[in-house]
């Protein structure tokens, strides 16, 4: 796609403000075009011909069209309220760029950024997340970035007790339909969909070996497991996160690396009228915060779902109010809680935030009172069948 879009010239010996070389260099052109441009900003220069302004995108003139290649926008997981997992593309990346067209002109230098840490990225702000586990003897990485922050994201907070939050989906509305492309961000406001982007390569240190991880080629996204060695790494252990920079500009993280988080807990009970009482085995540490994701219609339309972050100090109970009003807005089959200790590092970049955690959890069935799980009708009692939400009902 070419950043520069060139106007009208009312006669063939006009002349424009010509764009630095490396800026067509890194929009593609090629060497004869190149010296072209270079002969024709001397000839101006020099007086020969009447230059005359162009739109310019960056002088707010009319903006770049929009890249051939799209994506469907991720749609938040209302699990974790990080973005889902892979997307799929229309096709493949664009060919790589030039890296070099006219002699004596080195690369573009990008300007440099100075990302700035911060406690943690907030729901409103986030770009991207990246998550470092241990699970079945494997470490394991995911996460991706987008290019804008996904105004669904967002989510609205219906009610709250405490370090607790009852979280629902946004309802944004535009009332004209939207161009395909983008996305309603709310208020009568379409968007370019976001979409997920390359960060280049990562760089994990701190492990018992070197781990580089590259983005998917289609999907952008980051996924990647390391058998051998494991584990590969400890308790303690600080983990730090380099990315090498691409549409977003190199950035780095450092967390600490948390306890493998056990309970002697297999299922929860859950009413309504009555908090929800969780236990699990404190790590004494001191490092990081354990965060609480409590949802009863996992299977159905997504209607809400509770997260705490709480202190790390081995038992929790989720607030009888947000319980019983969770438990209102709808059930569907298979109920679980996941309890997952982690720390956490946030730095700003353009357009956003982006965080990463070294994190242990685990999930726990809740035994919600008056429902009954299930995959087929044979598992239900006489006279009842299986719905679409996995709960054993009266069926017609």
């Amino acid at each position: 796609m070419n950043p520069h879009r060139r106007g009208s010239r009312s006669t063939p010996s006009q002349c424009f403000p010509a764009a630095p070389i490396s800026e067509l260099r890194n929009a593609g052109r090629s060497f004869p075009t190149l010296l072209a441009a270079a002969l024709l900003s001397a000839a101006c220069a020099s007086g020969e011909g009447d230059a005359s302004a162009i739109d310019d995108p960056v002088q707010g003139g009319e903006p770049p069209a929009a890249p051939s290649q799209t994506s469907e926008a991720p749609t938040p997981d209302p699990t974790s309220g990080e973005p889902s997992a892979a997307v799929s593309s229309s096709g493949p990346d664009p060919l790589p760029q030039p890296s070099d067209t006219v002699p004596g002109v080195g690369p573009a230098t990008p300007e440099p950024q100075t990302p700035a840490a911060v406690d943690a990225c907030t729901r409103a702000d986030r770009l991207g997340s990246f998550r470092l586990y241990q699970s079945a003897e494997k470490t394991l990485l995911a996460g991706s970035v987008l290019d804008r922050v996904n105004p669904r994201s967002d989510f609205e907070v219906l009610n709250e007790s405490g370090p607790c939050e009852l979280l629902g989906p946004r309802t944004l509305t535009c009332d004209t339909p939207c161009e395909s492309g983008q996305t309603c961000a709310g208020d009568g406001m379409c968007i370019p969909t976001p979409e997920k982007v390359s960060v280049g390569a990562l760089t994990i240190s701190g492990l018992a070996a070197p781990w580089e991880v590259r983005p998917n080629g289609i999907t952008k996204d980051y996924s990647a497991s390391l058998a051998d060695p494991f584990p590969a790494f400890a308790a303690g252990d600080q983990i730090e996160l380099a990315a090498g920079g691409d549409f977003v500009p190199a950035f780095a993280l450092s967390a600490t690396a948390v306890e493998t988080l056990t309970s002697e807990q297999a299922s929860v009970p859950v009413a309504r009228g009555s908090s929800a009482s969780l236990a699990w085995a404190s790590s004494g540490s001191g490092t990081g915060d354990v965060l609480i994701t409590f949802t009863v219609n996992a299977h159905g339309a997504t209607t809400g779902w509770i997260e705490c972050i709480v202190p790390d100090t081995g038992a929790f109970d989720v607030p009888e109010p947000l319980v019983t009003e969770l438990i209102d807005l709808g059930l569907s089959g298979f109920p679980r809680v996941t309890v997952e200790r982690r720390s956490l590092a946030a730095t700003t970049v353009e357009g956003g935030c982006v965080d990463f955690k070294v994190a242990s959890e685990i999930t726990l069935d809740l035994e919600v009172e008056g429902l009954v799980s299930c995959s087929t009708s044979e598992e239900c009692a006489d006279g009842q069948t299986c719905s679409p939400e996995f709960v054993c009902g009266d069926g017609e």
